[in-house]
């Protein structure tokens, strides 16, 4: 118990480094994607609200999971399951504007989660793929440089 403590903290000094909780698109309980389980998105194909139960906290944010399996998944490798671009609309980011995304609008592309606003967002990232990351990527940086 106590390596998976101590592996806990280090998820949190490392993932603190990263983004802060200002980053993070949060319900209005101040939850992580609307309180959805995002390791379900990779172990059960499919977007599942999580529970007040099983919360774990990471780079000052509140996470939901719908099991202890799942929480102690995230907490052993958040940066594997949390979404990429703070769990904003991957479109939005790629057309240049920042956009809360809907948790059921989601893809897994190389391993990654990314969220959509919409459903026409999401059918717009099966085209040209890594431009759309890269887009994105380049958006959500500058963003960042703009904003610290």
């Amino acid at each position: 118990m106590k390596w998976l403590h101590g592996l806990i903290i280090t998820a949190l000094i490392v993932g603190a480094n990263i983004i802060s909780a200002d980053d993070w698109s949060l319900d209005g309980r101040g939850f992580a994607i609307a309180g959805y389980d995002t390791v379900a998105y990779f172990t059960q194909q499919k977007a599942v609200k999580g529970t007040n139960e099983y919360q774990a906290s990471w780079q000052g944010v509140q996470w939901l999971f719908n099991s202890k399996e799942h929480r102690d998944l995230f907490l052993a490798s958040p940066e594997a399951y949390a979404p990429q671009f703070g769990g904003f609309c991957a479109n939005g980011l790629s057309d240049g504007h920042k956009v809360t995304a809907d948790p059921e609008n989601w893809r897994i592309i190389d391993n990654k989660l990314y969220l959509f606003f919409s459903k026409w967002g999401r059918l717009q990232w099966a085209i040209n793929v890594p431009e759309q990351i890269q887009l994105a990527t380049d958006y959500w940086n500058e963003w960042h440089q703009n904003n610290q």
